[in-house]
């Protein structure tokens, strides 16, 4: 699967915000997050008031139309979406300025605005397009899903700056031509005999005219990455002009995610899942009790 294609669903008032995890009940107020925001869109000349996207619902032949500046989530909490979140959108200008110019270092900062900005775009469509907040209740779903890497969107709210740059964020240079696109699925993934494992690996192409980023977020399992050679790591001493040209329209299968390691872990899985409660405690009691194990000394 490369790209999957769904309605957008009511999402029920008891979720919690998707990053602070606050209850959204009846005295959280809640906040649609613009998928593409104002700023953004100005930044790299978009229309966002005349731009359409094409949605399919199950079993359609004929799209639904969604404009640009109605597709939203009402995903977070109005003290996200305002706060940190707005700010991120409001710094995406400099990201834009940093492409055109083409000789000048991302930087640390700037690195790590757009690393985190990407990443909010990727965990909102884990919603939008990869049913993740159906995830507690996927026997009624007629299409597949993404798991939802809910502790990486912890990470981003907390500025845990280990989880951020360790994500997997590359760009490149779309030679499409493209107004603006995204592509969200599953990646390729190995084992190939292993499909569903794309479920712990949801991966989403961003298309902002020529300015491309690549998102994927393996989780569960130790893992390695293959993307295609003109992708570049989003790095501070990264500029524009070394960034290769990717032909065509991407899809999230362009991205291959080799997991290690699942037989052995299925088996762990499958061992504790037989374990009595007390047999748990007593692994986890042990685990805390066993000292550290310093540097072999000489």
């Amino acid at each position: 699967m490369s790209v999957m294609r769904c309605t957008m669903k009511h999402v029920s008032q008891a979720k919690p915000c998707m990053f602070c995890f606050i209850e959204r009940g009846a005295e959280i107020k809640r906040s649609a997050e613009h998928f593409l925001s104002r700023p953004v869109a100005k930044a790299f000349s978009i229309d966002r008031e005349g731009g359409e996207v094409y949605r399919f619902n199950v079993g359609d032949t004929d799209p639904n139309v969604v404009r640009l500046n109605g597709l939203k989530r009402k995903a977070v909490c109005t003290d996200c979406n305002n706060g940190w979140m707005n700010q991120l959108e409001q710094a995406m200008p400099e990201v834009a300025d940093w492409f055109l110019a083409g000789d000048r270092p991302l930087g640390n900062q700037l690195s790590l605005t757009l690393r985190k900005w990407l990443l909010t775009r990727h965990l909102l469509l884990t919603e939008i397009d990869g049913n993740a907040a159906e995830f507690g209740d996927t026997d009624k779903l007629d299409e597949d899903y993404v798991v939802p890497p809910s502790s990486l969107a912890r990470a981003i709210y907390e500025d845990n700056l280990e989880a951020i740059l360790e994500a997997p964020v590359a760009l490149s240079r779309s030679t499409a031509n493209l107004e603006f696109a995204w592509a969200f699925g599953h990646p390729r993934v190995l084992p190939e005999d292993r499909p569903h494992l794309g479920r712990y690996a949801a991966t989403s192409v961003l298309t902002l005219r020529e300015f491309q980023a690549w998102v994927t977020t393996p989780m569960i399992y130790d893992f390695e990455v293959f993307a295609p050679a003109e992708l570049r790591l989003c790095a501070p001493d990264l500029r524009s002009a070394d960034l290769g040209r990717h032909p065509g329209i991407p899809t999230s299968n362009d991205i291959t995610v080799s997991f290690h390691g699942v037989d052995e872990a299925a088996a762990a899985f499958e061992r504790l899942a037989n374990m009595s409660e007390a047999e748990i405690r007593a692994l986890a009691e042990g685990d805390a009790n066993e000292s550290p194990k310093g540097p072999a000394s000489d």
